[in-house]
Order: C-alpha cells, then sequence, then structure tokens
C-alpha cells in the first residue's frame, strides 16, 4: 500500500521540478488563487459522462484550486480523479476544501510517472498550455508541445487527452501581448485590470496560440488521433479589437491515444 500524508493522500514520492515553469506564474497563483468557471469544461464533461466506467481513472494537470476536478469526480462514474498544480496554494485548497487526491508538481517533472502513476483513461490540461511561459515565444511553445507529450505519457493505451484552450489569432498581437507582460513583470508582479477581469497587463505572463497552431500541434504528437474537436467562437471585445485581435476561439479537443 502507499504511504499517506497528513491530508491522507496517497503518496508515492516527492517530485523533482525540472523548473520548466516559469516561476513568476507559480507566484502569481500562490498570491491569487484564481478559480476558472466550470461550465467551460460542459463539453468535455459530457464526453466522459459517455465514455467511463467506475473503474476509469482521471488526471487533472494544472488542476488549480480542484473545482473543476471535483465536478468530474461528482458528475461522472469516476471514483479516482487525480489533480496536479504546481502552486502551494492552490493544492492546499483542493485538499482541504474539495478533500481531493492532489499533489504540488509540474508537467515537467521528469518523475511525475513514479508519484502520481500513468495509465489513465483520461487527462486533463484545461486552460493550461498558455500559462507554460519561456524566456521567449518560441520557448514557450516549445513548452506547450513538451507538455503535450508528457501528458500523453500519463495515458493508457486507448485513453484520451482533454483539452480545453483559448486560441487567439492573428499572431502577432499574441507576441505583443507576451512581451508586455514580460516587460510589466520584470519589475512588478502586480496584475492590472483593464474594465474586465481576463482583460489585464502583468502577471501572468501568457503565451497564447493561434486556432492552427494548436491544431497542428497536437497532430505532429506520435501515434494519437484527434478524435473530437470543437471549436467554440467568442465575441471579440472592443479592447482586443485595440489590441489587433481578429478573433477569439476556445478549443475544446480529444484526442485519443494510439491502442
Amino acid at each position: 500500500m502507499h504511504k499517506r500524508d497528513k491530508e491522507g493522500k496517497h503518496m508515492r514520492g516527492q517530485m523533482h521540478p525540472q523548473q520548466s515553469y516559469d516561476k513568476k506564474t507559480k507566484v502569481f497563483f500562490d498570491s491569487q488563487t484564481p478559480e476558472y468557471p466550470t461550465e467551460w469544461f460542459n463539453y468535455l464533461l459530457g464526453f466522459v459522462q459517455r465514455t467511463s466506467t467506475k473503474k476509469s481513472t482521471l488526471i487533472d494537470i494544472g488542476c488549480g484550486s480542484g473545482n473543476v476536478l471535483l465536478v468530474f469526480r461528482e458528475k461522472t462514474k469516476i471514483k479516482r480523479c487525480v489533480g496536479v498544480d504546481v502552486s502551494t496554494q492552490l493544492i492546499k485548497k483542493a485538499r482541504n476544501d474539495y478533500k481531493l487526491e492532489a499533489y504540488e508538481g509540474s508537467v515537467f517533472d521528469h518523475n511525475l510517472c513514479d508519484v502520481v502513476g500513468s495509465n489513465y483513461d483520461y487527462v486533463i490540461l484545461g486552460q493550461i498550455l498558455h500559462h507554460l511561459v519561456g524566456k521567449t515565444r518560441n520557448q514557450s511553445k516549445g513548452n506547450a508541445r513538451k507538455a503535450l507529450l508528457s501528458a500523453m505519457r500519463l495515458l493508457q493505451s486507448g485513453g484520451y487527452l482533454l483539452i480545453y484552450e483559448p486560441t487567439y489569432y492573428p499572431s502577432l498581437p499574441c507576441d505583443i501581448i507576451f512581451w508586455i507582460k514580460r516587460f510589466v513583470t520584470s519589475f512588478s508582479m502586480r496584475r492590472i485590470d483593464i474594465l474586465r477581469k481576463f482583460h489585464n497587463i502583468g502577471a501572468p505572463v501568457v503565451s497564447f496560440l493561434t486556432h492552427k497552431e494548436l491544431k497542428v500541434m497536437i497532430q505532429h504528437i506520435p501515434d494519437c488521433r484527434i478524435k473530437e474537436w470543437i471549436s467554440e467562437p467568442w465575441h471579440v471585445t472592443w479592447i482586443k479589437r485595440l489590441g489587433l485581435i481578429g478573433s477569439e476561439k476556445r478549443i475544446s479537443c480529444v484526442v485519443q491515444k494510439g491502442r
């Protein structure tokens, strides 16, 4: 049997962080502890409800506070739902408030499988890829590719990677946003909202992909296929249009690992 920590959660060992994630991103989420609306994940939830059994297992990489993971545990047949996040405070919230099996760590940790196990039926990457920022945009896109590959390694053959990710077009405004946020966070970790909650400069730095970039990135993952791809257009506000954003699409994607 696996030993348990003080919260009574299963432990297989400690993760060995590779620090491939941005330290300032961790600081932001530790201090702000935000929660994303669970309804954003309704399509993916419906897929899991249709395909899961009581024996199925699920892991949410970048689970945050665990509010989304809790919905999957309560509204599907799945009994074992596991969460992983780099934020110490968000993991404490997942454990203490939602009583979830949750671990502090990163999708980049080389011993991730040793700690949380593998052969999951479902892996969730929700609102995560654009937060895996590097020093440059190209490095950030490389981090997103690495995260997809790492997530696939957690799946058993025939398992499903569930992705929810906002995308923007064209790419140039996303480059500009990245570098503005990089500049502002070089001297302040303050988040500066502009009229609305998710319109801001400052922390955290983000590196958004275009719709096409995300799809091509997934198509290049070995031994997998895109099973379902839902592209939901979102209204582009005047603030985003001032920033030259032409379109915004929220992607819900199901990727199946080869059998």
